[in-house]
């Protein structure tokens, strides 16, 4: 995954969700996997609704196991906000969610790109559409 991946992200209306059931559960929206498996090792976008017209994007990353979940802009529904995580100068990731950036240092060469997950312990109240527009 040399190249990293990144994506225009618009969050439509069906991403709003009676939160009381979804109260702590973090979506994921794009990432980046890595051997051996993506709960090991991962670098993902994450989002979380909490009413009105916006969603907050946070960054979701597991470090050898370990899951660290951190917010990091607002984003309204129906924009579009570029999204991207790509490998750095020093050897880590770089994630961009609009005008925020922040370094991952994870360092694996192996990885497999990560699509739209909706839930955690709960599954989705209806069809959720995220669109992604990949970004060459």
């Amino acid at each position: 995954m040399d190249r990293g991946v990144a994506n225009n992200v618009t969050f439509t209306d069906s991403c709003r969700y009676g939160f009381q059931d979804y109260h702590g559960q973090v979506h994921k929206i794009f990432g980046i996997g890595f051997l051996p498996y993506h709960r090991w090792q991962s670098i993902r976008f994450g989002w979380t609704y909490h009413g009105g017209d916006l969603i907050l994007v946070h960054s979701y990353i597991y470090d050898n196991g370990r899951r660290t979940i951190e917010p990091m802009v607002w984003v309204p529904i129906g924009s579009s906000t570029s999204m991207s995580i790509i490998p750095g100068p020093d050897g880590g990731y770089t994630m961009r969610a609009a005008h925020v950036v922040k370094h991952i240092d994870i360092r694996p060469k192996w990885g497999y790109k990560l699509w739209p997950y909706f839930g955690g312990q709960n599954v989705a109240p209806h069809d959720i559409k995220i669109n992604l527009e990949n970004i060459k």
